[in-house]
């Protein structure tokens, strides 16, 4: 049964500063999403990093879980905990 707590911050809109870690080959969808003044930091050969400022709501993670294991909420922990209970919600809905 999906986490009616969950659910109810989903649809509180939030803004926040979020850190996401990204596959290199995403670096396009990221400007056209948050803009070319976007600062991304190399993370590895293959990952890079922003700290960008999001609305946190169903739209913005809808857009994140699209990327599947390709991109990944670093910060912070409670936003780190939100997409934990978004992805559980949503497996438990194939129980």
């Amino acid at each position: 049964m999906p986490s009616l707590v969950f659910n109810f911050l989903l649809f509180l809109p939030r803004r926040g500063v979020l850190a996401l870690l990204l596959m290199l080959h995403l670096i396009d969808v990221v400007m056209d999403r948050f803009g070319e003044k976007t600062i991304c930091h190399k993370n590895s050969d293959n990952t890079f990093y922003i700290n960008e400022e999001v609305q946190v709501a169903p739209t913005f993670w809808g857009w994140l879980f699209q990327f599947g294991s390709q991109a990944k909420v670093l910060g912070p922990e409670r936003a780190v905990e939100m997409a934990k209970d978004a992805i559980s919600d949503i497996a438990d809905c194939y129980k």
